[in-house]
């Protein structure tokens, strides 16, 4: 459409509606009023449409499969921030859904949620390490964790030499990518980490899950 046109429209427009506000208010502007909000109008209305919205990453919503070849290790984590002790679990799947690692293990005296989350990221890598399992994306609910992650050599949070050993494990097992994903991908990781809640031993699975995780809340 023209810019003419577009124009002339909006002057139609505007003749309209000050023809209300005369019918309605008694009031009447003056003619140079309808031609000034004409342009006002489709000068903003052009504005607007140079804007392109930026639209933020938005994470995974439900567990997807990996590339064929790649593994998929997810994490997490259960903090309590009163004792101060944090469970953390994980399981390893393939491009079928097939569990192929998945362990749970309780750690003391963790500081902070964040804390608690790389340890439990750490715990999947060195135990993904042991068994040679490779390449991988790891994923988990973290988004701060994630991001420290990212950060690399620049992060400066207490937990830095946490990031760097998930750095080195990472480069050990070809971690493609760290990934942040929605509560609702990471259901299983979770419910290992419950099965972590109820029992003090460190434990690993390899090719299954804990029976305990279909009787956890």
């Amino acid at each position: 459409m023209s810019q003419r046109l577009e124009l002339a429209l909006y002057v139609g427009w505007c003749l309209w509606r000050h023809r209300n506000r005369v019918y309605h208010q008694g009031s009447a502007p003056f003619p140079v009023q309808v031609w000034s909000n004409a342009n006002s109008y489709l000068a903003q209305y052009t504005a607007a449409n140079l804007i392109v919205p930026v639209l933020p990453n938005q994470p995974v919503v439900s567990w997807c499969s990996p590339p064929q070849g790649i593994l998929k290790p997810n994490v997490d984590e259960g903090f309590n921030d009163v004792e101060k002790p944090a469970a953390c679990g994980f399981v390893v799947r393939n491009e079928t859904g097939s569990v192929l690692l998945s362990g749970a293990l309780k750690f003391e005296h963790v500081e902070s949620v964040l804390h608690a989350e790389l340890l439990a990221i750490l715990f999947g890598l060195e135990s993904v390490t042991k068994m040679e399992l490779k390449p991988a994306i790891v994923e988990s609910d973290s988004l701060t964790a994630i991001a420290e992650i990212h950060r690399g050599s620049d992060s400066n949070i207490a937990c830095f030499g946490i990031v760097m050993d998930i750095l080195f494990f990472g480069e050990v097992c070809d971690v493609l990518k760290f990934v942040h994903v929605n509560s609702a991908a990471n259901v299983l990781a979770h419910r290992v980490v419950k099965v972590s809640e109820l029992d003090a031993e460190p434990s690993i699975w390899l090719k299954s899950l804990s029976e305990s995780i279909f009787f956890v809340d």
